[in-house]
C-alpha cells in the first residue's frame, strides 16, 4: 500500500483564529520535547507558518520545519513518532520529507512536524515566507484579507478548497518572500 499524499487527503473542516501569544511559547515547549529524539542529526528546529507571524489569524496548529543532516535516519524513527502519538505520514506532501502530525483529545490538529534533509529548497521557502512577513506588516495584512475571503467562499467545513485555492493565491507573496530573503542574505563578494 502506499503512503498517503496530499492529493488523497479526506477534506475536513478547519478554524481560523486571531493570533495568540501563546503559540510561540507553545513551540519552544515542542522544541525541547522533539529535540533531542534527533540528537546528533538535528541542525536545526524552527516555527514556520502562520502561527509564527505575530498579528496573523491562523488555524490553531503549530507549524515545525527541522533540519536534519540525513533523512534515511528520521525514516527508521518512524516507531518513535508514534509511541508519542503521532501520526506518521511519510513524504506527504511531496518535498522528500517526513511529515508527522498530533492531534488533541478532541481530534483537533495541534502540531504539524516536517522534517527534511539539509540541502531542501522548502528550508529556505518556509524561513523566507516567515521572515519576510514578521518585517512586512503590510504584506501580513495582504495575507489576512486572503484567508478571510477564501473562508467567507469556501466555509469552514471544506479545508481542501480553502487550502489548494490559498496556496494559488499565495505564489506572488511566496516569490515576493523567496527574492527578499536572497537580497537579504547574499554573501557578500
Amino acid at each position: 500500500m502506499s503512503e498517503p499524499n496530499i492529493n488523497t487527503r479526506k477534506n475536513r473542516s478547519y478554524s481560523l483564529v486571531p493570533y495568540d501569544p501563546s503559540w510561540p511559547l507553545e513551540f519552544d515547549k515542542l522544541n525541547t520535547e522533539l529535540s533531542p529524539i534527533f540528537g546528533d542529526n538535528l541542525i536545526s528546529f524552527n516555527h514556520f507558518g502562520s502561527t509564527s507571524i505575530p498579528g496573523m489569524i491562523a488555524k490553531p496548529t503549530i507549524d515545525v520545519c527541522v533540519e536534519v543532516k540525513d533523512l534515511k535516519e528520521v525514516k527508521s524513527m518512524r516507531s518513535k513518532f508514534e509511541s508519542l502519538g503521532y501520526e506518521s505520514w511519510g513524504n506527504y506532501v511531496g518535498t522528500e520529507e517526513e511529515y508527522f502530525t498530533l492531534n488533541d483529545s478532541n481530534g483537533n490538529r495541534i502540531y504539524n512536524v516536517h522534517i527534511l534533509q539539509t540541502g531542501n529548497q522548502f528550508i529556505e521557502h518556509y524561513i523566507a515566507f516567515r521572515d519576510y512577513l514578521r518585517t512586512h506588516p503590510e504584506k501580513v495584512a495582504e495575507y489576512i484579507a486572503i484567508k478571510e475571503k477564501l473562508r467567507e467562499e469556501f466555509g469552514l467545513d471544506d479545508y481542501n478548497s480553502y487550502n489548494l485555492t490559498k496556496a494559488e493565491k499565495m505564489e506572488t507573496l511566496k516569490n515576493e518572500a523567496k527574492e527578499w530573503y536572497k537580497r537579504e542574505h547574499k554573501n557578500p563578494e
